[in-house]
């Protein structure tokens, strides 16, 4: 079987798909992550890297613990939060020790925002220790 070309959007943006199981994205202007932004949330924030590359929490107005992900990652994917407080300094609590949870890879996972600044936590999967591996965190000066 020969390639399969997917453009529907009539930009010139496509898809081309292979007979062995490789894909290439051509003439692509932009690649947009899947994004979840939320301005409040009750704890714990149960989350599914199926639907999300980024999820976007602001206004943070209690303690929040970031619960293991609850659906199916695949190895090498990528996840990022992003936290801003409500102008309250938040606790956050991370799940660790069970599958799917959360393990620091040269950095200290962060357990308390700071006041109306940006904080930003970036993970990896990890499928050989079935970890989300905390590779990068960020805080807004």
């Amino acid at each position: 079987m020969g390639a399969i070309n997917l453009d529907n959007t009539g930009s010139g943006s496509s898809v081309t798909l292979s007979s062995d199981g490789s894909s290439l994205l051509l003439n692509a202007t932009s690649l947009r992550g899947r994004v979840s932004s939320t301005t409040t949330i009750t704890s714990p924030l149960a989350w599914t890297s199926n639907g999300y590359d980024q999820y976007i929490l602001t206004g943070l107005a209690n303690a929040l613990t970031i619960n293991a992900d609850s659906s199916t990652p695949v190895d090498g994917q990528k996840m990022v939060f992003r936290f801003k407080d409500n102008g309250t300094a938040q606790t956050l609590t991370w799940t660790i020790d069970v599958n799917k949870a959360f393990r620091a890879v040269g950095v200290t996972l962060p357990t308390t925002t700071v006041v109306n600044k940006t904080l930003y936590v970036g993970c990896i999967y990890n499928a050989a220790d079935l970890r989300w591996d905390v590779v990068a965190v960020a805080q807004e000066a």
